[in-house]
């Protein structure tokens, strides 16, 4: 059971409610009657414990707060869904919820549903709607509109493919290979999540494998080239002769001085052995001539020439190989592929070869040199070595340049089509960035996503609308008793409720015709049947004993016989005999808890006058001893200012009159002989009250009238001057103009005094009013 509203939050007009700061509040019991004023707050209390039966916090106070206490635990708007017990609720909004009222042209009559039919109608007007919303209609573009651009730009992408395929294959790969759309695509899906990983961005790279893969077969091997010369072995053989400083032993000074009689006496010597005369002049040659010469031609010095001359002979005949070293490699003998490397490899060569040879020349020279004139002088080797080093890695690099052409010729058939594949990617990933293929498809995959999340929605609410239409039940269970109910509220048998024929709707009629214009006292009338004829179906379940009922003004817009009628209905649905099958006249209630709020003190004196909401429960207290307690209380709802209204105990007076009326002139009577304080508690109240209480005396006082409220005031003083303030708060239907707070309302004393003034002059009745109270 719920034992107090802790708290309320930002809820409509309770910006700030706390229960425990209102002196004398005592909790909530099995029966509950609150009275209030029209715009006081009640209706709003009734949205709280609709939030409590919807299980979701209403939603026109979505950022509102509440605490509800129960026998066990507190509930607010987080932990709403644990709420434990079943709610039902009557009030404006179950009106409009549970009863849709149209005009039926070709019947001429006022045709109505009811209950969850209303509910589940509109669920699928709503899910058609949707759906028409997502589809679009002849006149209106759907949601899914939106998207469709980005599907059809992706869609025209491909189009391109085979254009973008055929120019792959013709003019990149000068149809040696097949390539289509298919291709492209199988490539696309490889590569579009790294495109840029697949771009050749190396210029010679790419213009290499350009031309590379145009090649249909492989060229025949080319011959490395062999070029040998251990330059770091002979600058340091040069060096050495340089540096060499022969002895003068057996020295013959003219084959010193002049080397072609040098090399003419060393031929000579040899062609001499054993023979006793010169063959050239015919002279004797004596032992001591030939032995002469010998021992010279062995000397130091002669060594060294010999040596220097073979550096020289060696040195010239490489300087002469340089020459000719490339004569038998064209750059057509190297693959597509590798002749633009070739060309390039042979524009270094060159550039290299020519300092080399001049750095082979100079050691020439200064050898000569050193064989001439300076056999017996050190000399230093004074030749930079770079040209040499830079040569020899240029002809390493060729040799190279050859090792790579001659394997792709010898795994042609392997290398070709990785090759092809490294181009073919290439290409695809540069067209698809040309045409900015990732930012499309990103696209078109977000719209293609929301496509089939709205697909999905348009399924989901077709298989909705189905089982929707499914659960619209029969309406002809109940109608006899929704007939009953209303035939009590309305005093009459004229009104009937019959099915209409398609068994989905109600059709009211009057005295047998088709029925229109009904009042607002006979649509109240109508809703509440409706609501108690739905809580019988609970009743008939079970399940009404264990429901809290919240009934919001049941009586709005009926007089006071109906609203006898009204009391006299709730009295015997919600209080029931022949339930305990152990004693049958034994009143039972048919709820778990109840809650009726109303602005009618006639009403509100009916239900405070019933015995069966004044019959008292047992209770056992701390002592252990069973007593009698009473099982109702009563609460005031009031405004306190134009922003805030709060629950209150009971006014005393409402609990000792009997009358509204006399309760009005109580207050009024109060407020005027405390002075008319702007700072009394009921100042907020009195604008209300006045205009309530002026309303009730003028229709007493001329009961003949039907004029209008003003018109009264003015028969009743005779003198429009003398009520100017009292008109002014006969426009006080709502507070709308006591929260613009505008200068009128400081003349709420003087408005006071008029009453009373008016009064004066009905001095038998004022005097009567006093006593009452």
């Amino acid at each position: 059971m719920i034992k107090r509203i802790a708290s309320i939050t930002n809820f409509g007009i309770y910006s700030d409610f706390k229960w425990n700061q209102v002196d004398k509040l005592k909790e909530f019991e099995v029966k509950n009657i609150l009275y209030g004023w029209n715009y006081s707050g009640k209706t709003t209390l009734s949205r709280i414990f609709s939030s409590l039966k919807n299980t979701e916090i209403h939603p026109d106070y979505t950022n509102a707060q509440f605490s509800i206490q129960t026998d066990s635990s507190e509930y607010n708007q987080d932990n709403i869904l644990d709420f434990p017990y079943s709610i039902e609720v009557f009030n404006s909004e179950y009106v409009r919820d549970n009863l849709d009222w149209e005009y039926s042209e070709e019947m001429r009559a006022i045709e109505f549903e009811v209950g969850e039919n209303v509910r589940i109608k509109k669920e699928i007007d709503e899910k058609r709607k949707r759906i028409d919303e997502i589809k679009g209609t002849d006149t209106v573009k759907g949601e899914k509109e939106q998207y469709k651009s980005a599907i059809s730009a992706l869609n025209n992408l491909e189009s391109r493919y085979t254009s973008e395929a055929r120019k792959i294959k013709n003019e990149a790969f000068l149809s040696l290979i097949e390539f289509r759309k298919d291709h492209l695509k199988k490539i696309r899906s490889e590569i579009k999540n790294d495109l840029d990983a697949f771009v050749i961005s190396q210029e010679d790279e790419l213009s290499s494998l350009r031309e590379t893969v145009k090649i249909s077969g492989p060229k025949s091997p080319i011959e490395k080239i062999h070029y040998e010369l251990d330059y770091s072995n002979v600058f340091k053989q040069v060096e050495q002769v340089l540096v060499n400083e022969p002895k003068k032993e057996d020295v013959i000074d003219i084959l010193d001085k002049d080397q072609s009689i040098y090399h003419w006496a060393e031929t000579g010597v040899a062609l001499h052995e054993n023979k006793e005369k010169c063959g050239f002049c015919n002279n004797p040659l004596t032992e001591t001539r030939l032995s002469q010469l010998k021992n010279y031609f062995e000397n130091q010095a002669s060594q060294l020439k010999r040596e220097v001359e073979g550096l020289i002979k060696m040195i010239k005949d490489k300087c002469g190989s340089i020459e000719d070293l490339l004569n038998t490699i064209s750059h057509n003998d190297f693959n597509k592929g590798f002749q633009e490397e070739y060309l390039l490899e042979l524009t270094n060569y060159n550039n290299l070869k020519t300092p080399f040879i001049s750095t082979l020349n100079e050691i020439v020279e200064l050898l000569t040199e050193k064989l001439n004139s300076k056999i017996y002088t050190k000399m230093t080797l004074s030749v930079d070595m770079d040209s040499a080093i830079l040569f020899s890695e240029q002809i390493n690099s060729l040799n190279d340049l050859i090792i790579r052409n001659n394997k792709f010729s010898e795994e042609f058939d392997n290398l070709i089509q990785e090759d092809r594949g490294r181009y073919q990617k290439h290409l695809v990933a540069v067209f698809l960035k040309e045409i900015d293929y990732l930012s499309v498809e990103q696209n078109a995959l977000k719209a293609q996503d929301k496509l089939d999340d709205l697909d999905n929605e348009i399924e989901r609410l077709s298989s909705d609308i189905k089982t929707l239409e499914g659960e619209i039940k029969s309406m002809a269970k109940g109608r006899d008793q929704f007939n009953d109910f209303v035939k009590v509220f309305l005093s009459r048998d004229d009104l009937m409720i019959e099915l209409s024929t398609s068994e989905d709707s109600f059709i009211l009629k009057r005295a047998g015709k088709s029925a229109r214009n009904l009042s607002e006292g006979e649509k109240s009338a109508i809703a509440f049947a409706y609501f108690l004829v739905y809580l019988e179906s609970l009743h008939s379940q079970g399940k009404l004993r264990d429901t809290i009922i919240f009934i919001d003004d049941p009586i709005s817009s009926l007089d006071s016989n109906h609203i006898a009628k009204v009391y006299s209905i709730i009295n015997s649905f919600f209080f029931r005999k022949g339930l305990d099958p152990d004693n049958s006249s034994k009143v039972i209630n048919c709820f778990r808890q109840l809650f009726i709020s109303t602005h009618s003190f006639e009403f509100f004196s009916f239900l405070k006058d019933s015995n069966p909401i004044k019959r008292k429960r047992k209770a056992t207290g701390e002592d252990g001893i069973t007593r009698e307690v009473s099982s109702v209380n009563y609460y005031f709802i009031k405004k306190i200012n134009s922003q805030s209204s709060t629950i209150s105990p009971l006014p005393k007076s409402l609990k000792r009159y009997k009358s509204e009326y006399v309760h009005l002139f109580s207050l009024i009577h109060s407020f005027y002989h405390a002075g008319c304080d702007l700072d009394d508690e009921n100042f907020i109240l009195m604008p209300n009250a006045i205009r309530r209480f002026l309303e009730m005396y003028s229709l007493m006082k001329l009961p003949h009238t039907a004029d209008e409220f003003d018109n009264r005031l003015k028969e009743l003083s005779g003198d429009d001057t003398n009520i100017k303030f009292l008109h002014h708060f006969s426009h006080f239907t709502s507070f709308e103009k006591l929260i613009k707070y505008d200068d009128l309302i400081s003349t709420l004393p003087d408005a006071t005094k008029e009453l009373f003034d008016l009064l004066e002059k009905d001095k038998a009745h004022l005097n009567s009013l006093i006593k009452a109270i």
